[in-house]
């Protein structure tokens, strides 16, 4: 047990370099963790942080290992991570949702690897995880401005009452929508309000006509 428990000279360096390559990719891991978990995706900041964090250990004991050869263990971490990023992907009828958030697990993993690597490579870590949240922000809104100038008109809403806004809102949210713009219209006879959203006006219209509370909808100029 003494022998199992005792640092040999230059462990105490190793220790202090492995910690350090894991503050890093949970800054790292984090920081994406938090765009994910910031609009309501499956996978946030402790999926993301956990991925780096097991794939940091698994590239730093892959070395230690007599005649062991990290480049197995990086192609198994690969697979591993598809299998969980799988878990993210959701199917609800003809549509698909998760798959920008299973990407960027997968996306994490190879952020963690090049971590363990360090020296240089943790600078090609962070400029990595840059341009990835510039893909899931930046690049996004973009996309979104540009499908948006297809967009025919808002889609105007008649509502029994504030409370079923507020469950039109969560449902347009929970179909992955992204609500673009909302405005009121009328308070009386009844709540009319008029929004944009991002995707297929009308998928959301069908969904949105058997909506409880709903009283009219239409497609408005």
């Amino acid at each position: 047990m003494a022998e199992f428990l005792q640092l040999m000279p230059g462990d105490l360096n190793l220790v202090g370099t492995v910690f350090i390559k894991l503050l890093v990719g949970a800054i790292l891991a984090g920081a994406v963790g938090w765009e994910r978990e910031a609009l309501g995706r499956p996978a946030g900041i402790r999926t993301h942080m956990l991925v780096v964090f097991g794939v940091i250990l698994f590239g730093e004991v892959s070395r230690a290992f007599a005649g062991g050869d990290p480049s197995r263990v990086a192609a198994q971490v690969v697979v591993g991570i598809g299998f969980l990023g799988a878990g993210a992907i959701l199917r609800t009828g003809g549509e698909v949702h998760g798959l920008t958030t299973a990407a960027s697990v997968w996306a994490i993993s190879a952020v963690g690897l090049t971590v363990s690597l360090g020296g240089a490579y943790i600078f090609i870590a962070l400029l990595t995880t840059i341009m990835i949240l510039i893909t899931l922000g930046v690049i996004d809104n973009l996309e979104y401005k540009l499908l948006a100038k297809g967009v025919r008109g808002e889609i105007v809403l008649g509502l029994e009452s504030r409370e079923v806004l507020g469950k039109v809102i969560d449902e347009v949210q929970r179909r992955a929508y992204r609500l673009q713009s909302m405005r009121v219209i009328a308070y009386e006879p009844e709540l009319e309000v008029a929004f944009r959203v991002s995707g297929s006006h009308e998928r959301l219209m069908s969904l949105l006509g058997t909506f409880p509370g709903v009283t009219h909808l239409n497609m408005g100029s």
